[in-house]
């Protein structure tokens, strides 16, 4: 979606992951090979999932009693952050400070 911003336009980019990885391989943020593409895919779809358009719509009106519940580790915000710190605990071995491999993905 184009937006006339201070510095001129542009261009916002928001999906559901796929935008996301789309942009991530462009960029060259996925890592190397297929396995490490993989994880930072599921990391970026997880990590979309998030923002639900309840938790946004939320934010929005001022609702922070719907936010608070949600994001509480049984809530359904909750449940996916609680998903994906699991699965990201599992990819993220060794003494690296990355995710994936040793350098800068979306992940």
């Amino acid at each position: 979606r184009p937006d006339d911003g201070p510095g001129g336009e542009t261009a916002v980019l928001s999906g559901d992951g796929v935008i996301e990885g789309f942009v991530a391989r462009r960029l060259g943020l996925m890592g190397r090979g297929d396995v490490q593409d993989a994880v930072c895919a599921t990391v970026a779809h997880s990590a979309v999932a998030l923002a639900t358009p309840q938790l946004t719509k939320a934010g929005l009106h001022g609702k922070s009693d719907w936010i608070v519940e949600n994001v509480r580790p049984n809530g359904v915000v909750g449940v996916t952050l609680s998903h994906l710190e699991r699965y990201v605990g599992v990819c993220a071995t060794g003494p690296s400070a990355y995710i994936v491999g040793d350098g800068l993905t979306v992940a």
